[in-house]
């Protein structure tokens, strides 16, 4: 109830943002190898990516493989799913500023080993497409 509570102010802060283009830069962690565990430089316009790179090696994903890369409100629609299912938040933060969700650790089934997921998210910058 109250990270759902947290979601929801969260969100409506971002949502009056009316930012419909912006550069974020986000990692998604689980145990599932490929271009997980790695900081990403993602350009969204209208939730959908249109750039990525990779922080370290500067290498460009492919935004149609760029699939575990989520817009901040992709991001919200997952973690309130998640809570809905009742699966247990290990850590939920925000940016103060703009209400993007900055941090978030999942585990879907608290009986298995290495079902966690988290996203981390900073140094969001709006862009002016007009």
């Amino acid at each position: 109830e109250y990270y759902l509570q947290q979601l929801e102010t969260n969100k409506k802060l971002w949502e009056s943002m009316g930012i419909e283009a912006y550069r974020i830069t986000q990692k998604f962690m689980c145990y599932c190898g490929g271009s997980a565990n790695t900081f990403y430089e993602v350009y969204f316009v209208n939730n959908s990516i249109v750039h990525a790179i990779n922080t370290e090696t500067s290498e460009r994903k492919d935004p149609e493989k760029a699939i575990n890369l989520l817009s901040v409100s992709e991001l919200f629609k997952k973690t309130e799913e998640a809570l809905l299912k009742g699966h247990t938040i290990l850590q939920l933060s925000f940016d103060k500023k703009y209400g993007f969700i900055t941090k978030v650790s999942v585990d879907p089934a608290a009986s298995k080993a290495d079902e966690e997921w988290a996203y981390e998210m900073k140094d969001l910058t709006p862009i002016k497409i007009r």
